[in-house]
């Protein structure tokens, strides 16, 4: 943590900086970090819906195509 905000302080005193900090647990974050005026933005984003996660898996399965038969064989299991 300490070595996290010195290096960030250090890029502060330059230009106009923009720093991502991300994490599925919000509580793993110390407070030193996240205390009100740290930083001036924060921007918290949930977890995606059902209709989100099936658009992210059909984005990332375009690339591996599907036999012809594979695709039939999985509709008609799952209609």
């Amino acid at each position: 943590t300490t070595a996290m905000l010195t290096a960030i302080n250090d890029l502060r005193r330059g230009q106009r900086s923009i720093f991502f900090l991300a994490t599925n647990r919000l509580r793993a974050f110390d407070s030193a970090i996240t205390r009100p005026g740290r930083f001036d933005m924060q921007l918290f984003v949930g977890t995606p819906n059902l209709d989100a996660k099936v658009l992210q898996l059909q984005q990332k399965m375009a690339a591996f195509p599907i036999p012809d038969e594979k695709k039939e064989l999985a509709e008609k299991n799952f209609r």
